[in-house]
């Protein structure tokens, strides 16, 4: 079948008779299932010309049949094919694009329009801000410049509209595709991590919500402050990590994004069965306040119902008038009604070790796996299996309910005072020793 461009398009028949107008009852061209008259055509001595400019549409597969008084005879052939976009850079879906970056696309041909192109092409990000560009033709190749640097982790869409593509390709009996490319821009390089208000958490976390697995809210503070669940990998084993208990135990809110900042430049370190979810602050009001407990008064890792839950007095370690009566455990109540976590991470403050919840060893070797890995993860370890629930000193704490409702391993860190990034180095390795553990 012959392929035929716009810029050829006379079709000529030469006839081995003059005077073939008597001869040529009509001349149809059938374009998928339809059929139309061709009425154009010039006859002359032996010659019959079609200019067929007018019905060459790329892409498209046409049959041309001239019907004379004896007989009918057809004639393939197929319009070149649509110029469409081949090749991109950034290529769809890429992350850390550089702010400064230029789109550049490669066509299938020669753009050969002299119109002004840059009314089609729409580039934007999720926030709704639109971008000024300049368009650069240079044969097959287009270069789309913002006028300004992209924002920093953020989704941007280049999304050019269906007439940009009629215009290039002039004629198409199709209606054309619009064209979308998508990619995300570079996070900070050093991001402030160590700002723990509530604010920066959030900035932080939307930061990065596009190298993360879903950037998500479980609930709201009493005051309406998000609290922020941000999930890396996609494995079913998922590992989850609560900080900010206790509003003024802020290096848990700030090793969190340290732990959220590593994974999301880090993904491959997490093994493709597994996923890790972190909470940076269970407690985003009395993180702003700097208090233990948040608006209301109440301890929060005194609010779970587990059998050694008590009513206490109104001080610093008040368990509140009922378990889950605040809305911050009750966010955590319902992410553990729907979601099952292989471990559980809880992260605390100012003293030296870290235990488990495997109780009267109810899971198995954990804590004799715990005590091995001490001193390289760089906590002394508590061994807490001979001890009852009835005996534990906090009542109605958070890694006990998920013993008694979930069934469900989990550990305590109480972080020494140090340096952000040696506790990060730490609860890394930590979990980089676990993973293992889980997987067996």
């Amino acid at each position: 079948m012959a392929v035929i461009d716009r810029k050829f398009t006379t079709l000529e028949i030469k006839f081995n008779q003059k005077n073939v107008s008597k001869l040529i009852k009509k001349i149809t061209l059938t374009i998928g299932s339809k059929e139309k008259i061709i009425n154009s055509y010039e006859l002359k001595d032996n010659r019959l010309t079609i200019p067929l400019g007018e019905y060459i549409y790329c892409g498209e597969s046409n049959i041309v049949t001239i019907y004379t008084q004896y007989q009918s005879f057809k004639l393939y052939y197929k319009g070149k094919a649509c110029n469409n976009v081949i090749s991109t850079n950034p290529s769809n879906g890429t992350k850390f694009v550089q702010l400064n970056q230029k789109i550049f696309l490669t066509f299938n041909d020669v753009l050969t329009t002299n119109s002004s192109l840059e009314k089609y092409i729409h580039l934007y990000d999720t926030k709704g801000k639109r971008y000024n560009i300049h368009v650069q033709q240079h044969k097959s190749e287009m270069i789309i410049a913002p006028d300004d640097i992209f924002d920093q982790g953020e989704l941007f869409t280049l999304f050019i509209e269906s007439g940009f593509f009629k215009e290039i390709n002039e004629l198409s009996v199709r209606t054309p595709h619009s064209f979308i490319l998508q990619f995300v821009t570079k996070p900070s390089a050093n991001p402030i991590l160590d700002d723990w208000k509530s604010t920066n958490i959030a900035f932080i976390l939307n930061s990065l919500k596009y190298y993360s697995n879903g950037l998500t809210e479980i609930g709201k503070s009493i005051s309406g402050v998000p609290i922020y669940l941000i999930k890396f990998g996609t494995g079913m084993k998922k590992i989850l990590l609560v900080g900010g208990h206790h509003g003024y135990e802020e290096e848990t809110a700030i090793v969190s994004l340290y732990l959220a900042n590593y994974y999301a430049r880090n993904q491959s370190s997490i093994p493709q069965t597994f996923a890790i979810w972190i909470i940076p602050a269970l407690n985003p009001d009395g993180l702003n306040k700097s208090q233990r407990n948040n608006i209301n008064g109440v301890d929060l890792n005194r609010n779970y119902q587990t059998s050694n839950w008590i009513k206490s007095e109104k001080d610093i370690f008040y368990s509140g008038p009922s378990p889950f009566s605040e809305p911050e455990t009750n966010a955590i109540k319902e992410l553990l009604e729907k979601e099952k976590f292989m471990f559980v991470i809880s992260l605390h403050t100012n003293l030296d070790y870290f235990e488990s919840n495997s109780f009267s060893n109810r899971y198995g070797n954990l804590n004799l796996f715990l005590s091995k890995i001490s001193q390289k993860v760089g906590y002394n370890f508590f061994d807490a299996s001979i001890i009852p629930i009835s005996d534990i000193i906090t009542k109605g704490e958070f890694t006990t309910w998920l013993t008694e409702t979930h069934n469900t391993p989990a550990i305590t860190i109480e972080m020494k005072t140090e340096p952000n990034y040696d506790s990060f180095i730490k609860i890394r390795t930590l979990i980089e020793e676990l993973i293992p553990w889980i997987g067996n």
